[in-house]
């Protein structure tokens, strides 16, 4: 009995040393630029961080409800994660008010309940693995809470900072991107659910000839994303998945963007694609020059490129 006091008091006092270690750590949003959707038939998967939203532990003179929901789910899986979960020190933080204070917005495909995800186990994981999969695995696990299955790619963006490919069911970290060319996130203005859009999905896959159509926007989505790492991306590549994506994922198009997204098809110099689930949230528009914002004036958008760089890739 006294080992186990004696260990407990261990635990609680190195929470107070280990946790504001982290405390002012932010954890990035992220944007997935190709796999959406094609992840699901063992194609690959390039997303990177997007820092002009993150979050990052604080705390409050209240007990967050959501934090001890979050410790529930921990304690349900902890026998899954390949890292050991510092129970007693989570259960200090969260009577003393830990939260996550986040300005990523919510439904809208930037990950907010990843970095989530990435900040609760930076904060609670004993030992970090080497593997970067069993790290995948544990994040997945844990986003599970709020997505009910989840690759872990998303939190593993926001986890590491840096952009990850997933290629052949693996992940890997990349190196910073010049991106070949322009990159704008266009938001809809509209919040999604992740849930029911690929709910949708699932249903379409019952079609025989709808998983034929997926195998195409694989082997494009694959091709995108090897051109876009080796710097020879072309328009051509993403109207291919534009194309795609508006024959036979329209109601993952928001009407808001939709006039924009036709609009392209009239060019060989814009493309648009869908980001993340769709069905609102943001979408990307690829271009070989720089856009006037005033032609997108009724829609919110941000360049993902400054001065050839990718945001987040440096």
């Amino acid at each position: 009995m006294k080992n186990i006091v004696w260990l407990s008091l261990g635990f609680l006092l190195s929470s107070f040393f280990y946790f504001p270690m982290i405390m002012d750590k932010k954890y990035p949003a992220k944007v997935l630029l190709f796999g959406e959707y094609t992840v699901l038939f063992g194609g690959s998967a390039l997303a990177i961080p997007y820092p002009a939203f993150s979050g990052q532990w604080k705390y409050d003179t209240a007990e967050s409800p959501a934090m001890r929901e979050l410790l529930d789910h921990l304690q349900n899986i902890a026998e899954s994660l390949h890292a050991a979960v510092n129970f007693t020190a989570l259960e200090a933080a969260i009577s003393s008010g830990l939260y996550f204070s986040s300005n990523i917005p919510l439904g809208m495909g930037l990950g907010s309940s990843a970095a989530l995800s990435a900040a609760v186990y930076d904060l609670v994981a004993v030992e970090i693995p080497e593997s970067l999969e069993n790290i995948r695995s544990d994040l997945a696990m844990i986003e599970a809470l709020y997505h009910g299955k989840s690759s872990g790619l998303d939190a593993l963006v926001s986890f590491v900072g840096s952009p990850v490919e997933l290629r052949n069911g693996h992940a890997k970290i990349c190196r910073p991107f010049v991106s070949p060319t322009y990159i704008y996130l266009v938001s809809s203005g509209e919040r999604r659910s992740a849930d029911g859009l690929i709910a949708w999905y699932k249903d379409q896959l019952l079609e025989d000839q709808f998983g034929d159509k997926m195998q195409a926007l694989v082997k494009a989505s694959t091709r995108s994303i090897r051109h876009f790492i080796d710097g020879d991306l072309e328009i051509s590549d993403i109207s291919v998945i534009s194309e795609i994506q508006w024959k036979h994922l329209r109601p993952l198009i928001s009407d808001r963007v939709a006039p924009a997204w036709q609009a392209a098809f009239l060019s060989e110099q814009v493309s648009m694609k869908i980001c993340g689930a769709g069905g609102g949230g943001y979408y990307l528009l690829f271009s070989e020059h720089p856009i006037r914002f005033d032609v997108f004036a009724e829609l919110q958008i941000v360049s993902l490129v400054e001065r050839g760089h990718l945001i987040g890739s440096r």
